[in-house]
């Protein structure tokens, strides 16, 4: 039977070489003073790391060209190690022991996309293992891996696994994991889109919901129109719906672009509504997503240039912020926008930055 355990506690005696030859696979074709000696003594991880911090420090020495050759060639000969690293934490991802296959997914975790073809033995991972930690971070090494639409080819089975892991794991944190991994993985993880609105409708879990908000505006596109119904009854649900959840679906509305007819006059009516005013950001965004298609909404976004009303500054500063660029993806369409924008640049400093950028787009031919 599979022994749990508890990441950080103590190493038994008996699995420490294994890990640590998983840490020291790069080590292979260093020198032999890198591994023996009084180094070795102080243990195999330890002169690895030294030597590399010191190539970082190297490599800035312009006085030096001894020391950045020496720096430049070790990086170069890690390098060439990438592959025999994957495939040396695959084989620890099989090991018998659930501390083995934890530090083996988590140095895939750091690899990131380039440990794609460890992707099917993750999904396995993930999908099998009797350890929730292990599967918790197989679950991360697989949203790296998918990282801003890296590794496509092998999402057909990756994003159906952390779907499935997301909505139906018997770990808490093992699903809230994936979940919160469709927000690095983009619009890749379209098809999550659904499953995301149906957590956020439902679930009693607060951190899960937020979790599912923040991937939800992360993998939306306008592939995931199907779902804009379900989005519009959510957001005219009244009360029954926080401000962080209304502020989003505009967001997300604006990003899927269907339905511009029923969706541009919601975000009118945010930006205008005293009474929805913390979710003002969000309807800024849903108007930024839809640039020019959006010029409908300029006189509601010059209204909400004021922001005397929100008494955080800091949300204040945001709103602003927000609002300027939107007035920067509709662009020449926004023409009228420009006095209220330049008066924001010469007494907002916060804000210059983003109204000079919102002027310049606005103006351009």
């Amino acid at each position: 039977m599979t022994r749990q355990f508890k990441p950080g506690q103590k190493w038994n005696a008996m699995l420490k070489p294994r890990l640590l030859a998983l840490a020291l696979f790069a080590a292979v074709g260093l020198p032999a003073w890198f591994v023996t000696g009084q180094q070795q003594a102080d243990g195999p991880g330890k002169p690895l790391v030294a030597l590399t911090n010191q190539w970082r420090k190297d490599i800035h020495k312009l006085q030096d060209r001894e020391a950045r050759r020496r720096a430049i060639s070790g990086f170069y000969a890690l390098s060439g190690e990438m592959s025999h690293l994957v495939r040396s934490l695959e084989t620890g991802l099989r090991d018998q022991d659930g501390e083995i296959r934890f530090w083996a997914a988590k140095g895939l975790v750091q690899v990131g996309p380039s440990a794609h073809s460890a992707a099917p033995l993750l999904i396995e991972v993930l999908q099998k293992d009797k350890n929730p930690e292990v599967r918790r971070e197989a679950a991360v090494a697989l949203g790296n891996i998918f990282w801003d639409g890296s590794s496509p080819s092998y999402a057909k089975e990756g994003i159906p696994a952390l779907i499935k892991a997301m909505r139906h794991d018997k770990d808490a944190l093992v699903r809230r994991t994936a979940c919160a991994r469709f927000r690095v993985i983009g619009p890749l993880g379209k098809d999550a889109a659904p499953h995301l609105l149906k957590i956020v409708e439902d679930t009693a879990d607060d951190e899960m919901k937020e979790l599912a908000l923040i991937s939800l505006g992360e993998v939306t596109c306008p592939a995931c129109d199907k779902i804009v119904p379900d989005l519009l009854r959510l957001y005219e649900q009244g009360d029954k719906q926080s401000a962080s959840v209304k502020g989003t679906v505009l967001a997300v509305l604006g990003k899927i672009g269907a339905r511009p007819e029923k969706v541009i006059p919601l975000l009118i009516d945010a930006l205008t509504d005293e009474k929805k005013i913390d979710f003002r950001i969000g309807a800024a965004v849903g108007v930024k997503h839809l640039g020019a298609h959006a010029k409908d909404a300029v006189p509601a976004l010059i209204a909400a240039l004021d922001v005397s009303m929100i008494k955080d500054p800091g949300r204040a500063h945001a709103t602003r912020n927000f609002v300027l660029g939107a007035f920067a993806k509709i662009g020449p369409a926004a023409k009228k926008a420009l006095p209220a924008i330049r008066l924001i640049a010469e007494t907002d400093r916060r804000n210059r930055s983003a109204a000079q950028r919102a002027i310049k787009a606005i103006q351009k031919k």
